[in-house]
This record gives C-alpha cells, structure tokens and sequence, in this order.
C-alpha cells in the first residue's frame, strides 16, 4: 500500500508512509504490520522519499484533500515526518486516520495550529457501533471511548467551529457481523458524527475472519448513507511488502 496515488476525479491525493506497527496491533481483521518499519532509519528514508513524490504530484496537480495512512495511528508518526509533512498540508483539506485514544482537545488544535490545513478530517477506526463485535475484532475500544469521542467532537466544534470533522470507519462483509448490525452502527455514528465511511473487509490470509457477500440492499443503504463507500478492490488495499 506505501507510496502515492492521485484520483484525477476528486482531486485527491493519497499518501501512504510507513510506520512503526501500531502500538495496539492486535485488531484481528489487519495486517497492515506487515508493512511496518524495521527501524527508524528505514521508517525516515522511506517517508520522505514519498514525501517527495507527494509534493512533486501537488506542484503539478490540483490538489483539493490530502489523505494520508501510515498503518496505525497519523499521532504514532515521527516528528520529524510530521513536520516535512507541514509543508504539503497548509490551505489544504486533510484527512488522517487514528485510534481514539491519541485524541484530545490539544493534540488536536496542536495539529491544526502546525499542519494549517483548512479543514481537517479525523477517520477514526471504530468498525462497530457494537461493543461484542468490537471484542470479538479485538479491537480495544469500548463504550466509553466511542462516549468520549462525541463529547470531544462537541467541544472542538465550539472551538475550531467547522475546521474539524470526525469520520467513523465501519466494516462490513466480514464474517459473525449481520447486515442489520452494519445499518445500526451506520446510524449511530451519523447521528453523532459527522460521518461514515463504509469499508468493505478484505481476508489476506487464514486466521482472519471470512468474508462474505453483502445484498444488493445493503449496498444501496451504505451508498445513500455514507460518505464513501471502499469495496478494497483498488490497488491501494495492495500490501507492498508481498510484492517483493
């Protein structure tokens, strides 16, 4: 999944660094660690060298959301990536991904005040409005977390009015979670988000859950009630390290 990708459509960038491995990495759906640095010195070379593309694609290209992933939480990046990654990001839109547990009202308008983007989107990985399913994904993120969230989402309305956003990820087609689940947590995280993108789960390898096939009716839902929908049938949902 590393380097760069540029959607002519949505004028839209997206940027995938390599990280460390996720300091909970035990979610049971990802394997996104394979991709993990093996040290600081392969994480910094191999970040800034896509950097670098990045920044050569938004001297050439509109450019009107940055995305960026690095495989666990844009909080665990280094410093000194984070502020490379500064001189792309000012009066851009920005997208990054995280586990609750890095957010707070500071390192959130601490993020505003170094990237300078015009409006920053929080994707956060909560897969579930369930808390059973979230403990059957061992996904280590329960009610009180989630409760958490909406409260900060709250506060930072009031303070950074409409600059920040928060996303819920939701999965569906995976095994042990209904249809019916999907649609509840959809609403959920609607009514006290500010949005939802939908991800169609993906098996890389046996020991991770099974998928299966969601209903035509299912899809016409999340179409008409999510932001995104992702059926990770694109080459991003490619792990690089298997390429080699």
């Amino acid at each position: 999944m590393l380097g760069v990708r540029y959607d002519s459509e949505k004028h839209r960038l997206t940027v995938i660094l390599k990280g460390f491995r996720c300091s909970w990495d035990q979610c049971i759906f990802c394997c996104f660690s394979e991709e993990a640095a093996k040290n600081y010195r392969d994480l910094i070379e191999t970040d800034l060298e896509i950097l670098r593309q990045a920044g050569k694609i938004l001297g050439q290209r509109e450019v009107r959301e940055l995305v960026l992933f690095n495989g666990g939480s844009f909080f665990e990046l280094p410093y000194q990536i984070v502020l490379r990654l500064s001189e792309l990001t000012a009066h851009r839109d920005l997208a990054v991904e995280t586990r609750p547990e890095f957010l707070s009202e500071g390192a959130v308008l601490e993020t505003l005040q170094l990237l300078k983007p015009s409006k920053l989107t929080l994707r956060v990985g909560l897969e579930s409005a369930s808390e059973k399913i979230r403990v059957r994904f061992r996904k280590g993120i329960n009610d009180v977390q989630i409760k958490e969230l909406i409260n900060l989402r709250g506060k930072l309305r009031r303070k950074a009015e409409d600059r920040v956003r928060f996303i819920a990820y939701i999965l569906f087609g995976v095994e042990g979670v209904t249809e019916a689940s999907v649609k509840r947590s959809v609403n959920f995280f609607r009514r006290y988000l500010d949005g939802v993108t939908a991800i169609k789960y993906r098996r890389y390898k046996a020991g991770m859950p099974r998928e299966t096939h969601p209903s035509q009716k299912l899809l016409e839902f999340l179409r008409t009630s999510c932001e995104e929908v992702d059926m990770t049938e694109s080459e991003l949902w490619e792990i690089t390290a298997r390429r080699k």
